[in-house]
């Protein structure tokens, strides 16, 4: 009972959050069209008519359409993932946000810009994260987010995921970072232990960070990647299934992996 109620607790607060998150956007989206929003004047912004009520009530809906959206996309293939911990179901949920509303998801980063200080992110009662591009590597993914076509989002695999954790438990009992294995192995071939991976494979791993949205975020930043290939591998539409597998890390204390495919066959 108290952890259904902790739960539910939660989904309100996220529900609320993206609601707030819609209108920010797409107030942001207006303004960046040119559109006069001063009370009266109706030439630039025709369709709100002489009722701004009516307007506004139109926009409520279509916010509610939007949160009812977002649970059926970014929910729905996640929901009988039972081989996934809470922390990998709200992993790939998150990944499924960033990709499936990455303009309205773009308005978290704008929040966090706030405490951008030089080369540091310092939120209050976070430990601050030394950074190496300041407010134009936070800005440009800003950018890039307002621009982005969406991408479809991601269905979890098993045996993906089966193959992410073997990563790691290899690294983080041994405390190492990197793409390959204590055992010489790469993504490819631990894919391949539990199923067919098809066409394309990448992987992204994440360290030190176990707040999902920031982990998704700073994929997104990529500060300091000149080729920003986390972020590259994130928004790569033509990648369809996602393994994910969280643990602890003997030298960050935590790593997430994230295996994605274009295509997985389970064995």
């Amino acid at each position: 009972m108290s952890s259904a109620g902790k739960g539910g607790g939660g989904n309100k607060k996220k529900s609320l959050r993206h609601l707030s998150l819609f209108f920010r956007a797409t107030l942001s989206d207006l303004k960046s069209r040119n559109y006069n929003l001063r009370k009266g004047n109706t030439k630039s912004f025709p369709w709100m008519g002489r009722n701004c009520m009516t307007e506004s009530k139109r926009l409520l809906a279509v916010a509610l359409g939007f949160l009812l959206t977002i649970s059926a996309d970014v929910n729905a293939e996640t929901a009988s993932a039972d081989y996934l911990t809470l922390t990998e179901r709200e992993l790939v949920e998150e990944m499924n946000l960033a990709r499936t509303h990455p303009r309205q998801y773009a308005e978290y980063l704008v929040d966090l810009r706030q405490y951008y200080h030089g080369d540091l992110i310092d939120v209050p009662g976070k430990i601050a994260i030394q950074i190496h591009e300041g407010l134009a590597g936070i800005d440009e993914a800003i950018r890039f987010l307002r621009t982005v076509q969406p991408a479809p989002a991601l269905i979890p695999s098993a045996g993906m995921s089966r193959a992410a954790r073997d990563h790691v438990q290899d690294q983080g009992a041994a405390g190492l970072l990197g793409h390959r294995g204590t055992d010489g192995y790469r993504p490819g071939t631990r894919l391949n232990r539990y199923g067919e991976w098809l066409s394309r494979i990448a992987e992204n791993i994440a360290y030190g960070q176990r707040e999902v949205r920031r982990i998704i975020i700073n994929q997104i930043v990529d500060d300091g990647i000149r080729n920003r290939g986390h972020r590259t591998n994130l928004f790569n539409a033509e990648f369809r299934k996602v393994g994910v597998a969280c643990g602890e890390h003997a030298t960050y204390r935590w790593m997430c992996v994230m295996e994605l495919a274009v295509d997985y066959s389970e064995r």
